[in-house]
């Protein structure tokens, strides 16, 4: 199998250098190493020292550029450009050694895809403590094993090629798209996936640290992502969505009427989220039906 090892970047910086110095002990020389840049025309040069960072990289390097802004576009065009395997990192993560082999050995016996371990490496060192433990996830925390809850994250993931390629790769309406942090595009693409009889396996040995900046532990910016999150959300339910607006505006009108009861920094973050997510999906839902309403007229 030949594995490709894709970096999807928007802002190159010094974190997507230091992940690269890492990657240049971890990868083999048969190995691929596919650095993809978001936004950029192919005539724009790489920064020089993410230029010196690759040429230290033992393994093949690749550069592909695609102009139109979009995580989902930067996946799939690394997803194209990959080998049998493609195994995505972040470029604000950093990997523990092992991770290409924990992800690879995961891939051997003919799984689709796979999802390691996110752990979180919060700026000042501690995570927030008005942050509840289920909202972790918005950072990009995930468990890898039997306890995981979530289907793999782009952030250490690996997909085979072709089963993905089948399912119809990676949906360009989701995903973040520059500063607008709009998800799911690497959970729906597993779910389609895991429904036309695709294997989804767990990578516990594969393990990567997510670096949170100073700016995003703050409640704003968790009740920006969680409207974002509702917004994606009903985009990926596509016509399960209006069945499911009731049961959201229910939610909705039941979180409104608790908030002034939470006192505690948690449960007030908590409910603030939720009602912002709510809000996000009925929005998006109203939307999406009107302008489907319109394109119809």
């Amino acid at each position: 199998m030949k594995a490709s090892v894709v970096v999807p970047t928007l802002r190159p910086g010094p974190l997507l250098v230091e992940l690269l110095c890492r990657l240049a002990d971890e990868l083999p020389p048969e190995s691929e190493l596919i650095l993809v840049r978001s936004g950029v025309a192919s005539d724009v040069p790489v920064p020089a020292p993410v230029d010196a960072a690759l040429s230290a990289v033992r393994a093949r390097t690749k550069i592909v550029c695609v102009p139109t802004l979009g995580l989902a576009n930067a996946r799939q065009a690394g997803l194209e450009a990959s080998g049998d395997i493609a195994l995505y990192i972040d470029d604000d993560c950093l990997p523990e050694p092992g991770w290409y082999a924990g992800l690879r050995e995961a891939m051997r016996d003919g799984a689709a895809a796979a999802g390691g371990a996110i752990v979180v490496d919060w700026a000042g060192g501690l995570a927030p403590t008005w942050l509840p433990a289920s909202m972790r996830s918005l950072y990009g925390e995930r468990s890898a094993g039997p306890e995981a809850r979530h289907r793999p994250f782009g952030a250490n993931m690996a997909l085979r090629r072709d089963p993905a390629m089948r399912a119809g790769g990676f949906r360009r309406d989701l995903g973040a798209v520059g500063d607008v942090p709009l998800m799911h595009e690497e959970t729906e693409l597993c779910e389609r996936i895991a429904g036309a009889g695709g294997r989804i396996v767990e990578a516990p040995r594969a393990v990567v640290h997510h670096q949170v900046r100073a700016d995003q532990v703050r409640r704003a910016w968790i009740v920006r992502r969680s409207w974002h999150e509702g917004r994606s959300d009903a985009r990926r339910d596509g016509v399960r969505r209006g069945r499911r607006a009731a049961q959201r505006v229910a939610k909705l009108v039941a979180l409104v009427a608790v908030w002034p009861l939470a006192l505690r920094p948690r449960a007030r973050v908590y409910a603030t989220a939720r009602i912002a997510h709510h809000f996000g999906y009925l929005t998006e839902t109203m939307l999406r039906r009107g302008s489907g309403t319109r394109a119809r007229g």
